[in-house]
């Protein structure tokens, strides 16, 4: 995939924003700070070339981008002006192709099948779904996974804070759109502090980050059982023995002779686990690759950060 597509990916948000030249730099840092390196500027605030041209100047680690290109004339300027992505409302062949031929990313806004197959015609491997809700929403994506098994997608239109989660879910979805994250009060009053903490916000609620059962280390198998019937006698919550542990309820597991972990380990879901792996590994928590399962498709499932936290071992698993 390309560079640039595979970096919306590993970000997984795409902020939708109108913003002028005098206030984009320090946005952009505010929504470093906040975990979405990257701006989709948009055309509808006049001076949007501007903006972008010094987003891409003084801010190089923010993957920048333009959006509600409506004509070829902005195209040409946003690419001028630095521009590592365009974006458009609706499928313009004529947008397409030069941005194909400049070498810069190009995904218009396409809601049918016609639109997403002359997409594919054109070779493009992602298109923005717009508008998303509006247009059958997660329902839609699923449909498009079948005939259009090749083809990403980034929602954009009646996305929120809690449907973003589910969006990121879905296996064709690249990144998901939106501006809720960003609003135009907030940037017009200079309170990017409060922005930093609405794009962390977001972050936490793409991933969905939920405690999924804690295992505790036994130095053996009567220990371990021991520990279950207790937490059973205390608590009602029911033992079960398996050929490596006992469980106290689906959610406490207690380890026959240790396992990973200095005291033991922590299960975590995720909506999104490939992203969760990359923003881990970012933060210097890099993954056990020979612990990893795999779904039928091939794609991972489960996998544990190497390192122990907080004297645990950590395991992420796939939210169905």
């Amino acid at each position: 995939m390309n560079k640039v597509l595979k970096a919306l990916g590993d970000v997984g948000i795409v902020p939708v924003i109108a913003v002028s030249e005098d206030k984009a730099v320090d946005l952009g840092r505010a929504m470093i700070a906040g975990g979405i390196p990257v701006m989709e500027i948009t055309f509808r605030k006049e001076g949007a070339e501007r903006a972008i041209a010094k987003v891409a100047k003084e801010l190089p680690e923010v993957l920048v981008g333009a959006g509600t290109v409506l004509t070829l004339e902005q195209a040409k300027l946003a690419i001028d002006s630095g521009a590592k992505f365009i974006v458009s409302p609706g499928y313009d062949p004529e947008i397409v192709a030069y941005c194909k031929e400049a070498g810069v990313v190009v995904t218009p806004g396409c809601s049918t099948p016609s639109e997403i197959n002359e997409a594919m015609k054109a070779g493009l491997e992602v298109v923005k779904f717009f508008s998303a809700e509006a247009s059958g929403g997660i329902g839609a994506l699923k449909d498009f996974s079948g005939p259009f098994a090749g083809m990403k997608f980034i929602p954009a239109g009646g996305m929120t804070m809690e449907n973003i989660g589910e969006y990121a879910k879905q296996k064709n979805v690249l990144a998901v759109a939106g501006d809720f994250m960003v609003p135009t009060s907030l940037i017009e009053a200079g309170d990017f502090a409060a922005i930093t903490e609405l794009c962390k916000a977001t972050v936490n609620a793409m991933f969905g980050f939920k405690l999924l059962h804690i295992g505790i280390n036994a130095e053996n198998k009567e220990e371990s059982k021991e520990w279950a019937m207790l937490l059973q006698a205390l608590f009602g919550f029911k033992a079960n023995e398996t050929a490596i542990s006992y469980f106290a309820s689906s959610d406490i597991e207690i380890m026959s002779g240790g396992g990973r972990g200095k005291n033991g380990h922590i299960g975590v879901g995720t909506n999104c686990i490939y992203r969760a792996m990359k923003y881990f590994e970012d933060r210097g928590y890099a993954m056990c690759m020979e612990t990893a399962r795999y779904d039928a498709s091939g794609k991972i499932n489960f996998i544990y950060i190497e390192k122990d936290i907080c004297g645990f071992a950590f395991h992420l698993n796939q939210r169905a």
